[in-house]
């Protein structure tokens, strides 16, 4: 059955699903809705509900948890720790597991054997397993460690990563029928959520519709084939085969300097020797010993800026990260190609923090930068192309570049329509952008006429 773009491929509730900690209070841990008011659960007061409905959602689960949570307060487990109990609680309970596919936690993989031998995820699985007995064991029947390890791999490898439009990380979720969709670097479908809902929609047409033909990305796609290709072994234990890690040109546009003709706007690739190809435009292979140097030195300077940059965001040194960004943007001008996707962090960073630091003007430039490379890398139908397209679009709105602002909200509302659906609040917040933008290019309008 042919799914055209933006149909549904399906949509499901979360078997099982839990609340980051530092949305705690704040944040339902039910649906993950934000209201005003939240009611906190009087016997463990440590999980909210945005009403009662949510509270007797969740009760069959939460009432055992209330009881562990009870027992340790103030202290709060690792969400780790959390989210598998309530797996745990939620087997135990024998819960139903209405999904589209009619899946089961049994069908789910485990890859327990390379979890063993993986010395970062078995030290993690002790730990885990531990504070789980400590924390749980005199309330909730756990399995031995053996079913516990599978439990643990099951949530490891299976579990979706549940976004708000602004794709703020909230928490975690095990969904039975989403879980047999394969990945590609280069998806037809993408993940969405109203709520802890999970949609899944299509981003291109696809002629066969079963499962088997339809993929999502599970890492972020603005990262080079190596990285792509370690976080995945690292996560999944694969290694991707998809259209985009064969697609040469795109390979090469990952890395990629300026053509050191000065005449030429053509991208020189860098292999993973790091040897300088041709120019692809132009097929100068002359680039000298010194430039040479010299550009491996500002890739090399991207890549640790990129790691700074996490480091700022965290500690909201917002005017430091500018300042390194930029320093780091003059050096890298004429030998870093646009598409080169350090260079697109740099230029992501620096637009961050200049909205932070309110240079509004910068944030603008540098944010218009990005929108090819992401389109490049992302696809056109891509929620990160559109909150980018939304968040450049509100600073154009800002500056009064009306004509530049409405255009790019108008992009990122049409791409939101086929990602999210008409009925999510990010489209309705960036219609009611749009909205505006018309109606101030109304009133410009009206005045130079009158």
């Amino acid at each position: 059955m042919k799914i055209n773009v933006g149909e549904n491929v399906l949509q499901e509730d979360p078997y099982c699903h839990v609340l980051r900690q530092e949305y705690r209070g704040s944040r339902c841990d039910m649906c993950f809705d934000s209201p005003d008011v939240l009611k906190k659960c009087t016997g463990c007061s440590g999980v909210y509900y945005c009403n009662r409905v949510c509270q007797k959602q969740d009760w069959t689960v939460h009432k055992l948890e209330c009881k562990c949570l009870k027992a340790i307060a103030p202290k709060i487990p690792m969400d780790s720790v959390r989210f598998l109990l309530r797996l745990v609680i939620s087997l135990n309970l024998n819960l139903p597991m209405n999904n589209p596919w009619s899946r089961t936690v049994e069908d789910l993989m485990s890859h327990t054997d390379e979890i063993k031998a993986d010395p970062d995820r078995s030290a993690q699985f002790t730990k885990v397993a531990y504070t789980l007995s400590e924390y749980a064991g005199k309330t909730v029947t756990l399995p031995d460690l053996h079913g516990l390890l599978k439990l643990y791999g099951k949530i490891v490898i299976n579990s979706y990563t549940i976004y708000d439009g602004g794709l703020r990380d909230l928490g975690h979720g095990i969904y039975l029928s989403s879980s047999k969709l394969n990945h590609s670097c280069r998806p037809n479908a993408v993940a969405t959520y109203h709520g802890v809902k999970l949609l899944v929609k299509a981003v291109r047409d696809i002629p066969d519709g079963t499962h088997d033909k339809v993929f999502i990305t599970y890492i972020n796609q603005m990262s080079p084939l190596e990285d792509r290709q370690e976080a995945l072994g690292k996560q999944y234990y694969f290694q991707c085969a998809c259209e985009k890690c064969n697609d040469k040109e795109i390979i090469e546009n990952e890395i990629s300097f300026c053509c050191p003709n000065s005449q030429c706007c053509g991208a020189v690739s860098l292999n993973k020797n790091r040897v300088f190809g041709s120019c692809r435009l132009c097929g100068k292979s002359d680039f000298p010993a010194n430039l040479r140097d010299r550009a491996l030195a500002v890739l090399d300077a991207c890549k640790t800026r990129l790691g700074q940059i996490e480091e700022e965001r965290k500690d909201n040194k917002w005017k430091e990260m500018l300042d390194g960004c930029e320093d780091l943007l003059r050096k890298s001008a004429g030998i870093l190609h646009a598409n080169n996707i350090y260079l697109v962090g740099v230029l992501d960073g620096a637009f961050c923090a200049a909205i932070y630091v309110k240079e509004y003007e910068l944030a603008a430039k540098y944010g218009a930068r990005t929108l090819d490379p992401y389109r490049l890398y992302y696809g056109d139908n891509s929620p990160n192309v559109a909150l980018q397209l939304f968040m450049v679009g509100k600073i154009q709105l800002y500056l009064q570049d009306m004509t530049t602002a409405l255009k790019s909200l108008e992009m990122s509302r049409k791409i939101l329509a086929v990602t999210h659906g008409t009925e999510h609040k990010i489209y309705k917040d960036v219609t009611l952008f749009v909205e505006q933008c018309r109606e101030e290019l109304r009133v410009q309008l009206e005045k130079s006429v009158s």
